[in-house]
């Protein structure tokens, strides 16, 4: 080979090479502006009212509340108490992600009427609260945090026992938050994952299938420098880091994660708390994120596809069994 070819066959390698570099750099950037978007402000133009109801459109009569301001970061929280004359307790309601507090009234009227004081929010970012966006999964246990604090310094609360209810994120954010000297007693954390990091990997892996080999690497370094040490903020460790009452709960065929069940029902074997316990949902059709909290006769009418109008009390209609067994659990000695 000559030495001009070879020149020519180094400067196409070299040429290859930098355009290989340049396209890996840009899907870094891709990851970023994508994890960015997840975290995006979200407002009322977003919430599926089509298939679930504002609080507005219950019986506001039934299930009176108050709104306070709970600062968190600079940030206001919009915050609800759902307060009666007699509560046996409150119940702290985390919401997850992108929900608006509208979406959990379903288990804060079971509540209610179980004899509990309630308290739901809105995150940084969402809804009625002020900020460009939630910023990131670890920014959840960090407004939970600044709720908790909030309420435990309500003379109305200061005899009566503090509950933790959560779902997906709420559920990350209820574990994730004990290690912060709350006086909780018991937690219910369904359908929540272990750490930011792991939960993003895992949303990347979906997005990607068969290249997320080669993109895992530049999602990791993204991951770093966006987020630092935020990204290792672990449920885990928080229910590790107590002896805590905690309930775990997940279905069998959980689609927003890596595992078919929820991570955390994933890695029990990983749990040192004594008091931890851990239920898998596995019936036809209530096995999945969510539908575990709902009636048969709801189950079969989502999957019926129905057309609008949709019947949004059918859509969203909540399994007194299952609450009550959640009701149960906060009860017992």
């Amino acid at each position: 080979m000559t030495t001009g070819k070879r020149r020519w066959i180094g400067r196409i390698v070299g040429i290859a090479a930098l355009v290989l570099l340049a396209a890996y750099v840009g899907i870094g950037f891709k990851i970023a502006h994508e994890y960015k978007t997840a975290f995006a402000r979200v407002d009322y133009d977003s919430f599926r009212s089509d298939k679930a109801f504002l609080y507005e459109e219950t019986d506001t009569e039934k299930y009176p509340r108050t709104e306070e301001k709970v600062m968190s970061d600079g940030n206001e929280l919009a915050t609800f108490f759902y307060r009666q004359e007699s509560p046996k307790g409150v119940i702290v309601v985390a919401p997850g992600h992108t929900d608006a507090n509208d979406i959990k009234i379903y288990e804060i009227q079971y509540f209610y009427d179980a004899g509990y004081d309630v308290v739901c929010f809105d995150y940084r970012g969402y809804y009625n609260s002020t900020g460009e966006g939630l910023g990131s999964f670890s920014n959840a246990a960090h407004d939970l945090d600044a709720v908790l604090s909030c309420v435990e310094e309500l003379p109305e609360y200061e005899d009566l026992p503090l509950y933790l209810f959560g779902h997906s994120m709420g559920a990350y954010a209820c574990c994730a938050v004990l290690p912060g000297g709350h006086r909780i007693d018991k937690v219910v954390a369904a359908s929540g994952f272990d750490t930011p990091k792991e939960q993003l990997l895992c949303q990347t892996r979906m997005e990607t299938g068969a290249l997320y080999p080669v993109i895992r690497p530049m999602a990791l370094c993204v991951i770093e420098l966006l987020y630092g040490e935020e990204a290792d903020l672990s449920a885990i460790a928080g229910i590790n880091s107590c002896d805590l009452p905690i309930l775990i709960l997940s279905g069998t065929t959980d689609r927003y994660y890596d595992y078919d069940v929820s991570p955390l029902y994933a890695k029990s074997s990983e749990v040192t708390n004594p008091n931890c316990r851990f239920v898998l949902l596995d019936k036809e059709g209530h096995n999945d994120h969510y539908g575990y909290f709902l009636t048969d006769e709801a189950v079969k009418y989502r999957a019926s596809r129905p057309e609008a109008p949709v019947d949004r009390a059918l859509y969203m209609q909540h399994d007194p069994v299952m609450m009550q067994e959640i009701i149960d659990f906060y009860e017992e000695e």
